[in-house]
């Protein structure tokens, strides 16, 4: 599926705006939830600064890619927080930047810079 030009035209997404709508695809997330999410999928790589967080994330609210959902208590705490929810042209960025980089990941493969999916070296 092509994406849509207005999701095209948000391309390349920086890898901390990638891994924000990557971590709000299943759910809704405040903002201390995306820290954690990220820091999880990314295995500990990638720490995300909360005051630039919520740069982004008001960028991204700007852009389209992310609602500023319901505010209600975190299931860990009794503090009012404000969740994140991912828009539909928020998920056609996510899914047109994931299909670029698994282009760029076969290119890379088929000049033998990584073994092929499922090979190790």
């Amino acid at each position: 599926m092509a994406p849509s030009d207005e999701a095209s035209s948000h391309l390349p997404l920086s890898e901390r705006d990638f891994r924000v709508l990557f971590a709000l695809l299943d759910a809704p997330l405040h903002g201390y939830g995306l820290v954690k999410a990220i820091r999880e999928h990314s295995e500990g790589t990638v720490i995300v600064d909360p005051a630039n967080l919520y740069r982004g994330m008001q960028r991204m609210i700007d852009e389209g890619l992310v609602r500023d959902g319901e505010r209600r208590p975190a299931p860990d705490s009794a503090r009012i927080r404000r969740y994140y929810e991912l828009t539909d042209l928020g998920r056609q960025v996510l899914s047109a930047d994931a299909e670029r980089m698994r282009s760029l990941v076969s290119a890379a493969s088929q000049k033998d810079l990584i073994p092929p999916t499922g090979e190790s070296r």
